[in-house]
């Protein structure tokens, strides 16, 4: 008895030891409000005409995130703190892009990008606000229209107070 015990015992005590080495893994996005954003990070997004189920996040504590169906597609917004000159593409989106055309976003100068998959057109439009360094980003998963992008990218874009 004392045998099986023993038996049915340390497969247990094994298992127990080994979970304390496990290493955790956290999921990086954090669901968050525009409120949380604008008081963690100083960012605050602009909500295009008829957007519909909002959701805020933050990304890894660097990258505010705002997700909303708009003009019948999923969209992302995304805005990023950073010092950098170089434009990042922090869309999420990293595609061969066959049209790209620049526009303007506020004052700045941003890329707008599509391509045709699938009978749906999905595109971004990435640009930088130097001087509060913030880089920007919207994507659509369809319907992603020039002008599409340039309302949306348009729309997302709050200028810092300051800045003309």
């Amino acid at each position: 008895m004392r045998r099986l015990f023993i038996l049915l015992l340390l497969p247990l005590l094994l298992f127990t030891g080994c979970r304390k080495n496990q290493i955790e893994v956290r999921n990086p996005v954090v669901e968050s409000s525009s409120e949380e954003i604008q008081q963690k990070m100083g960012i605050t997004f602009g909500i295009p005409k008829d957007a519909e189920n909002i959701y805020y996040s933050i990304i890894a504590e660097k990258l505010a995130q705002m997700e909303f169906n708009w003009q019948g597609a999923e969209c992302t917004a995304r805005i990023k703190p950073s010092t950098s000159t170089e434009l990042e593409d922090i869309s999420g989106f990293y595609y061969e892009w066959n049209k790209e055309v620049e526009l303007p976003v506020g004052y700045n100068t941003a890329t707008a990008r599509w391509l045709e998959i699938d009978g749906s057109t999905l595109g971004i439009c990435i640009w930088q606000d130097i001087v509060p360094g913030l880089t920007y980003s919207v994507s659509m998963n369809q319907n992603a229209t020039l002008e599409n992008l340039f309302i949306l990218a348009n729309a997302i874009y709050i200028p810092v107070q300051g800045d003309s």
